[in-house]
């Protein structure tokens, strides 16, 4: 067995080895095993362990260990409850810090604290450790708090690198006050589905002071379906409120604002409308309903049908008008043309009337011309025989 990196290997547990980096141990009985002791040198780092064969040298495994240095940062890992109970309640594991070290591994064996910057709205509360350096958190509120107050918690540890006064890292979270579920609504991602349609609820709750209630809240188990839903069961599917919202979705188990998907619900696969809703409250005083509906497949492609239709009678009617302007445009410009012709026609008309009046006018005038020259000649030829 052989060791790479900061680390001795021994099989002694009552002292600490010094030395050794490479141990050799006889084979065993079946389902008895020597304990092997893994040894720090002292440095941060990670130390691999391969177990050999003495007389093959075959590699039958291996095995890693980290050892971490001293704690170098404290930060929140996971944001858990933002709104804590009003009314001198603690809120278990509210957020989830992680320390580390230079390296970024996690630094176990810490005293994590918390202060608040309102004592009186979160006075105290405490931290305790999980494992790989991680800390859970869990405020408590004083009785007088009331719904809609807020204040910062500064996480905290003691800085080792500082030696000559206490001095921490931190780490800062908000959280606000809220009460119980007063009031409860529900909305939907659509309004109408396919049938079988994957769907997502969301039901939204409020304190009695119309604030966000408190989260980790049981979801409302109280809602029906007047129609089979599909997927998991609706009094069933809503989860945990937080920031006063619970949802058909499936929240992640690592942080419960992420959701891992939405197909837990889905609509009904009759077409038509569907109600959900429920009662709640003292005496089930209270009661909330929403209405959706599913498209008839059968309907719908027939209605597609007809309006495909619809659009190709209007294309033709386009056609038709547009060809109706064009022979409209024809005529006009053949109107246009008659005219013009027409007063051509006139034009021609008068100048020949015009020409006849003056024809007229001089065949009048050499009429005269030959009355008068007969009489001059008549005139002379008497003058000839007197």
């Amino acid at each position: 067995m052989t060791v790479d990196g900061p680390a001795y290997v021994s099989t002694d547990s009552t002292a600490r080895a010094t030395s050794g980096k490479a141990i050799t141990i006889a084979a065993n009985a079946a389902g008895v095993g020597t304990p092997i002791y893994v040894w720090s040198l002292g440095t941060a780092g990670t130390a691999t362990i391969s177990v050999r064969t003495v007389t093959s040298g075959l590699l039958l495994g291996t095995e890693t260990v980290t050892f971490t240095g001293d704690v170098t940062g404290i930060a929140v890992a996971a944001s858990i409850k933002k709104v804590i109970r009003a009314g001198g309640f603690t809120s278990s594991n509210a957020v989830a810090v992680e320390a580390t070290d230079a390296n970024g591994n996690g630094v176990e064996g810490l005293t994590v604290t918390f202060v608040s910057s309102d004592v009186t709205v979160v006075p105290n509360g405490s931290c305790a450790e999980d494992e790989g350096g991680v800390y859970y958190c869990s405020p408590a509120t004083t009785v007088s708090s009331t719904s809609g107050q807020s204040a910062t918690l500064t996480i905290r540890t003691v800085d080792p690198a500082v030696t000559t006064s206490t001095t921490y890292l931190t780490t800062t979270y908000d959280v606000t006050l809220g009460g119980s579920i007063s009031t409860v609504t529900i909305a939907s991602d659509k309004a109408t589905y396919s049938p079988g349609e994957a769907m997502v609820l969301t039901a939204t709750a409020v304190d009695a002071s119309g604030n966000p209630v408190y989260d980790g809240q049981s979801g409302p188990t109280f809602l029906v379906a007047n129609k089979a839903l599909g997927g998991t069961a609706l009094s069933s599917v809503m989860n945990a409120y937080y920031d006063g919202k619970s949802t058909s979705q499936t929240r992640s188990g690592l942080d419960v604002r992420v959701f891992r998907n939405d197909n837990t619900l889905f609509a009904p696969n009759a077409g038509g409308s569907f109600t959900i809703s429920g009662v709640y409250g003292t005496d089930n005083a209270k009661s909330v309903s929403l209405t959706l509906s599913v498209s008839d497949d059968a309907a719908t492609t027939a209605a597609a049908a007809a309006s495909d239709a619809a659009l190709e009678a209007i294309d033709a009617a386009n056609a038709a008008t547009d060809a109706a302007n064009l022979a409209a445009e024809a005529a006009d410009a053949a109107t246009v043309a008659a005219e013009e012709a027409r007063d051509a026609a006139d034009a021609a008309t008068a100048a020949v009337e015009a020409l006849a009046s003056e024809v007229a006018t001089l065949m009048a005038a050499l009429k005269a011309q030959i009355t008068t020259l007969a009489k001059t000649v008549a005139k002379i030829a008497k003058k000839v025989k007197a």
